[in-house]
């Protein structure tokens, strides 16, 4: 399992927001806090999930608060959580980008 980190950095003019790790109840506050920071920045705004290695409900939750907010949002979802984003709906409500092969 992948040890968690998330980091928010300028890439390109975007804003990038890189997570690891599982995204739980003991880490949510954490990635809650940046995803709001981020989107106070406004622009282009991606978020890289692609190595996270598991999401609970409170991570959708997490996501889906920003889609409250005005702004470009990119997520890039490996192939483990596309299919917990599809069924908590955040495909219609976000852009989501395939990882590609893990």
């Amino acid at each position: 399992m992948l040890p968690w980190a998330c980091a928010v950095e300028r890439l390109d003019g975007k804003a990038l927001l890189r997570v690891s790790g599982a995204i739980d109840f003991s880490t949510v506050e954490i990635f809650r806090r940046a995803l709001r920071e981020i989107v106070a920045v406004g622009g282009q705004i991606v978020v890289d999930l692609r190595n996270v290695s598991y999401m609970d409900f409170t991570g959708i939750l997490a996501l889906e608060s920003v889609t409250k907010a005005t702004v470009d949002l990119t997520v890039i979802v490996p192939r483990l959580l596309r299919r917990v984003a599809a069924i908590a709906g955040l495909d219609k409500m976000l852009v989501l980008q395939d990882a590609g092969p893990a």
